[in-house]
């Protein structure tokens, strides 16, 4: 999973940007300042979506520049769905480690706002 960046550059007061799902429907995020330029960081999984430019009115007219950016993140993903307990499927062993990621969008589906392990820690015998 990535986040992106999408940046919308042009004249004042023209331009306003919107992200949306594979839907084409559900608003995902969106920057509406009619600055110079209007960005929107998103972090999403692989799949389609949309972006639209929108016009601030019809007197005003301009060119804009639409850029879409990549920033992977430093970790490999997790095992999904893991969204909940029952579905924690990765053992981290005693002294070991996973990485994972947490608050990217789905495509088509929702955030991943949590991710569950299991643990087994080791029978310890005692001695007397």
């Amino acid at each position: 999973m990535v986040g992106y960046n999408l940046t919308c550059t042009g004249r004042r007061h023209i331009h306003g940007i919107y992200l949306y799902d594979n839907d084409g429907t559900t608003l995902l995020a969106n920057n509406f300042e009619y600055a110079t330029v209007s960005t929107i960081r998103y972090n999403l999984s692989a799949g389609t979506y949309y972006a639209k430019v929108d016009n601030y009115s019809a007197t005003y007219y301009s060119g804009y520049s639409l850029q879409f950016v990549a920033t992977p993140t430093a970790y490999a993903s997790d095992a999904e769905p893991n969204e909940d307990y029952t579905e924690a499927s990765v053992t981290i062993p005693v002294g070991g480690t996973v990485n994972g990621h947490i608050g990217f969008y789905r495509n088509g589906g929702i955030h991943d706002t949590d991710d569950w392990y299991k643990l087994q820690p080791l029978k310890m015998e005692l001695s007397v």
